[in-house]
């Protein structure tokens, strides 16, 4: 517990006392912002933020693999991921310890989501029930997303390739499940639907809590994490041996890909699904 208390204060410190973190936190607030006055505050419309909520998931998009992208790249380009793994941490809580002090990090962007909430509060009645639903869903979408650029930082050395990487593989399965429904059998199409994270969060932005949704964030997100550990371990391993490893990691993220889906559709199954109105 010392060691991840230690690794998240580490990354905390790391991050704010830099530019780099206060510049993409006040890039994710200004797009809040934008989001608020177009959409949301607009003279003889209903009070909700409903529309910020739903768009603030493409901004986590954006957003939250900038925080994630130096999370491993900065440790091996400034030489500093030899001297971390010699402390008694092992790779296992050196990923924990850095997901946690990102995700605080993330969650800062909840309070601009808040003041327009106290925004709209004096010139209507918004329901708190859907802002609270929709906060939620976008710690637990940020959440994913954040696990997944840590995983691409594992994999170079450079953060604007470990961004790049992170952003186009998001890209790529929203619009491979938005666009493919319409050209597979219909038994697939379900199938895709339920890929997409953006469909997921919409549900919470309008005060709808399933719990499908809750347990496809958490898989997607453990999953991530498991596959960065197996990547951190490589980097711990180093190019000698990481060759040795590559059956043993082949078989891993099969694994964990099959885990991942398995609880995913488990879940989905109407049995073991409910779903609760927050508004």
């Amino acid at each position: 517990m010392n060691g991840l208390f230690g690794m998240f204060l580490k990354e905390l410190r790391t991050t704010f006392f830099t530019a780099a973190g206060w510049v993409t936190l006040a890039i994710g607030s200004l797009l809040l912002a934008i989001i608020f006055i177009t959409l949301c505050l607009l003279p003889g419309g209903p009070a909700t933020l409903q529309p910020l909520l739903k768009l603030a998931a493409w901004v986590l998009m954006l957003v939250a693999p900038a925080f994630a992208m130096r999370a491993f790249s900065e440790e091996r380009r400034q030489g500093t991921w030899e001297l971390l793994l010699s402390s008694p941490s092992g790779p296992g809580t050196i990923v924990v310890g850095k997901f946690l002090a990102l995700l605080v990090q993330l969650g800062l962007l909840g309070i601009p989501i808040v003041v327009c909430g106290l925004v709209l509060e004096s010139y209507g009645r918004p329901d708190w029930g859907e802002i609270g639903c929709g906060l939620l869903g976008l710690l637990l979408a940020g959440s994913a997303w954040l696990a997944l650029g840590m995983l691409a930082s594992t994999l170079t050395e450079s953060q604007l390739v470990s961004y790049l990487l992170a952003l186009f593989t998001s890209l790529v399965v929203v619009l491979c499940a938005r666009m493919l429904p319409g050209l597979v059998d219909p038994a697939w199409s379900t199938l895709l639907f339920g890929v997409d994270p953006t469909r997921r969060a919409d549900d919470f932005a309008i005060g709808l809590l399933d719990t499908a949704n809750v347990a496809y964030f958490l898989a997607v997100t453990v999953g991530l994490l498991l596959l960065t550990r197996l990547g951190a371990s490589g980097l711990a391993a180093g190019r000698a041996t990481r060759s040795g490893m590559l059956r043993g990691g082949i078989l891993e993220l099969l694994g964990v890909v099959v885990l991942v889906a398995a609880a995913v559709g488990l879940f989905d199954q109407d049995r073991l699904r409910h779903t609760f109105d927050l508004t």
